[in-house]
């Protein structure tokens, strides 16, 4: 029975109703148990395991997803186009046309929203993952670098996802506040 539920979810209308849907708000168990195994899969076969332990396996299963729109990148291809309005939750994931997995991360701070997106740099390496956003307050430096290199940029994950909160080296005086 679940697994013939889960092959529905590889219909697209199927797929994009469910896959905007956090998990803690679907009621059925059937339902909730097949949308969890397709999940599973889905962040296995895109995510590796560094990022999976960055952001954590619960939060990144429980994130909607975020559907691709070409206004979501710039001509360089670099997926920092994603602003406060296209999220629906504070965490979102998704693929762009590249096959390059993508975290995004909405902040507030000083009266703005930020997004920060954490993004497979090329659709062939898993291992190389770069960050950009569209906000003017940034809680990452501005450089693009491996994040899995970067203890700086692993904290500040880390601190936003776990606490909420994070008070950046770069803007000393400001925090920066998951919403």
């Amino acid at each position: 029975m679940l697994l013939h539920k889960v092959k529905e979810m590889t219909d697209p209308v199927i797929r994009d109703i469910l896959d905007f849907l956090p998990l803690s708000t679907i009621k059925s168990m059937d339902l909730k148990t097949s949308l969890l195994l397709y999940r599973e899969m889905w962040l296995k076969k895109y995510f590796p395991p560094d990022i999976i332990g960055l952001i954590g396996y619960k939060k990144l299963l429980d994130a909607p997803h975020l559907k691709w729109s070409d206004e979501l990148w710039s001509s360089s291809y670099k997926i920092d186009r994603i602003f406060y309005y296209h999220m629906c939750a504070p965490i979102m994931v998704g693929v762009d046309p590249y096959n390059r997995p993508f975290v995004a991360i909405r902040t507030w701070c000083c009266g703005h929203y930020q997004v920060n997106v954490f993004y497979q740099k090329y659709s062939d390496i898993n291992t190389e993952w770069t960050h950009s956003s569209s906000s003017p307050y940034q809680w990452m430096p501005d450089v693009h670098t491996n994040i899995f290199s970067d203890n700086y940029i692993k904290t500040a994950i880390r601190d936003i996802v776990k606490y909420g909160s994070f008070s950046t080296k770069h803007f000393p005086v400001f925090e920066f506040y998951m919403v």
